[in-house]
């Protein structure tokens, strides 16, 4: 099949443009205000609170700034937010499992320097209970022995 000049140039734009199509485009701008405190609040504060199992706490702007890389790291292996159940077999009421859109917001925030965006837009950090989140038990069952686990090594359950 033989091209005429206008399609060759027509072929040759086309050409000439696909570099700029194909090629990744950075990230859009993410801020915390708008898009991180969102999913830190809901996935991470319940742990990293002043008294919980978090080793500090990520309540505001500046605890999770100082964490950022940190953050963006750890999700991005699945070790943090910690949820044990194997997606895909059933849903779970308080389930903390990042979906890959929110684990690449967080990583290109990081990457953007962690901007904190419009400080007034910020949602206010979560209240949380003091004591027994979902009210006192029924029974309170304690171990005759004190067991002791290690510092390392897998969870038992």
């Amino acid at each position: 099949m033989k091209l005429d000049r206008r399609r060759m140039s027509g072929v040759r734009a086309l050409l000439t443009a696909l570099p700029f199509v194909l090629s990744p485009t950075s990230a859009a701008p993410v801020n915390f205000a708008h898009d991180i405190a969102p999913i830190i609040y809901r996935n991470c504060a319940p742990c990293h609170r002043p008294g919980e199992a978090g080793p500090f706490p990520l309540l505001s702007y500046q605890d999770v700034k100082s964490h950022a890389r940190q953050i963006a790291e750890v999700t991005q292996r699945r070790y943090m937010p910690p949820w044990a159940p194997q997606s895909g077999y059933g849903n779970f009421v308080g389930e903390r499992r990042l979906t890959g859109a929110e684990i690449r917001l967080i990583a290109d925030w990081a990457s953007q320097g962690a901007p904190e965006g419009k400080a007034a837009e910020t949602p206010q950090a979560p209240n949380f209970t003091d004591g027994w989140q979902l009210g006192p038990p029924d029974l309170i069952i304690e171990a005759e022995h004190a067991h002791t686990s290690p510092a390392s090594g897998p969870d038992a359950f």
